[in-house]
């Protein structure tokens, strides 16, 4: 049988105790003179009012207005309050070196010139336009070398998880072959690695795929279905690519050669603006 929960109420507070949620999200009674976080069986009147008479005994007179002021003072201290500083202050000094890692990558700038060059010019400016206190609180910006390396490393990783989410979500997507060419000027989709995912069925089969275990067969099965030979020549390659759910090893296979393309393309587009 399940233990009963108990309820905070509001008249807990005279007796100086507050409510508290710890990580199960069970609500806790917590003293707010002494901090104290109590069980959840604790929360009644009896027991709240033994721990104030027996810890607290020279604040048993105290009015509500005492215990409400000291209630606030906790609330604004906790982590997880919006207006608390102190998270605020880590909420932006978390996000800064991502955006200053960001304008090292964009400018092919070497890591180190975050905590050589950008960090001591922007305190100096801020001390000499602002106040030594705001300039202070750049102090606890990190822009190591190793620092700016590993947010330009997470942000490359979100890059490709968002790249990959929108082409696996997309209906439709063209590819960006324009600079994709071997050293003879030769599109490489064009080679006969490759030319398999362009038309699957102008392709010996003993040509491709004798290193990929299962290629070869699936690929047997697609060349002599009648069925997919007339649908591939009335549909677009990416219509047809779409009912090949029965090989999984020719579709991943071509989203394996397919992939570098945009990827490639939005890359340098983005990099490059």
């Amino acid at each position: 049988m399940a233990k009963r929960v108990l309820p905070y109420k509001y008249d807990f507070l005279k007796f100086g105790f507050t409510k508290i949620k710890d990580r199960s999200g069970l609500v806790r009674p917590q003293c707010v003179f002494c901090l104290q976080v109590l069980s959840n069986e604790s929360m009644k009147e009896n027991k709240l009012k033994r721990h104030l008479n027996t810890v607290h005994p020279t604040l048993i007179n105290k009015p509500l207005q005492f215990w409400k002021e000291h209630k606030n003072k906790i609330k604004h201290m906790r982590l997880d309050c919006p207006s608390n500083t102190l998270t605020v202050s880590l909420q932006k000094t978390t996000k800064a070196p991502f955006d200053v890692a960001w304008k090292i990558a964009h400018s092919k700038k070497a890591h180190n010139i975050g905590e050589e060059l950008i960090k001591p010019a922007a305190i100096s400016m801020v001390r000499t336009v602002c106040r030594d206190d705001i300039a202070n609180k750049l102090e606890l910006i990190p822009l190591s070398d190793n620092t700016v390396k590993r947010r330009i490393d997470l942000m490359s990783e979100n890059i490709l998880k968002q790249l990959v989410h929108q082409v696996i979500a997309a209906n439709k997507f063209f590819i960006q072959i324009d600079e994709s060419v071997d050293i003879q000027n030769k599109a490489q989709l064009m080679l006969s690695k490759y030319s398999w995912v362009r038309n699957p069925f102008e392709i010996s089969v003993h040509e491709v795929g004798e290193d990929i275990c299962g290629f070869q067969e699936e690929l047997i099965d697609l060349q002599a279905s009648q069925v997919l030979k007339e649908n591939f020549s009335r549909m677009c390659l990416t219509q047809f690519r779409a009912q090949l759910k029965d090989k999984p090893i020719l579709s991943r296979e071509s989203e394996n050669a397919l992939l570098p393309f945009p990827t490639t393309y939005l890359c340098e587009a983005d990099f490059s603006t």
